[in-house]
């Protein structure tokens, strides 16, 4: 995907150079968004990248980062993930930006009709917004007070 770049703002492809910073931006998301035992799994992933990953900058400073991959048992559906912003940055339309250019980009792979991910109880109100639905609640499937939270997008009547 070429890098685009909105006033500052840009979405441009995962390095394996990136990683420190991804990791500093999921660390000021532990607590209410991911769990500090998440960390590792974060690692794993950004070391064997299933699918697409991509960072948001502003000013060439990491600020956000998430991906997406088929899912395994659907190959039809998208799978969000790892997506976040800086904690500093939330409110900012970044997450906005960066969940928009990462659905951008699985509709332009034509064999998609649904985008599905999971995320805490914290984070569903914003991809509701974004045109999600609940599919499932799971109460502290995260870590005690972080409930894990199913929602889909369906890409036919977006």
């Amino acid at each position: 995907m070429a890098t685009t770049s909105n006033n500052e703002i840009t979405f441009r492809q995962y390095r394996p150079t990136d990683k420190g910073d991804c990791l500093r931006v999921f660390k000021s998301n532990v607590g209410k968004f991911f769990a500090i035992k998440e960390r590792k799994m974060y690692q794993v992933f950004l070391n064997n990248l299933p699918g697409s990953y991509f960072v948001l900058t502003r000013a060439k400073q990491l600020i956000g980062c998430g991906g997406y991959a088929p899912d395994r048992k659907e190959p039809s559906m998208a799978v969000l993930c790892w997506g976040m912003v800086h904690q500093a940055d939330h409110g900012s339309g970044y997450g906005r930006i960066l969940t928009t250019a990462r659905i951008e980009q699985i509709q332009r792979e034509a064999y998609y009709d649904s985008v599905c991910l999971r995320t805490s109880q914290h984070a569903c109100g914003f991809y509701e917004n974004m045109g999600f639905r609940i599919t499932e609640v799971r109460k502290n499937a995260i870590d005690d007070g972080i409930d894990e939270c199913l929602m889909l997008l369906d890409l036919r009547s977006a």
